[in-house]
């Protein structure tokens, strides 16, 4: 029971590094895409 806990937070943290990563990505897409707009 409490292994199956414990690899189940873990999976939670891992994917919340994921989604972090995915909107950091986002974030410099979106900013890269303004800056183009501006240069423009």
């Amino acid at each position: 029971m409490l292994h199956t806990k414990f690899a189940q937070t873990r999976k939670e943290k891992q994917s919340d590094k994921f989604e972090i990563l995915i909107n950091k990505a986002r974030l410099g897409m979106f900013t890269q895409e303004r800056m183009a707009l501006l240069k423009c």
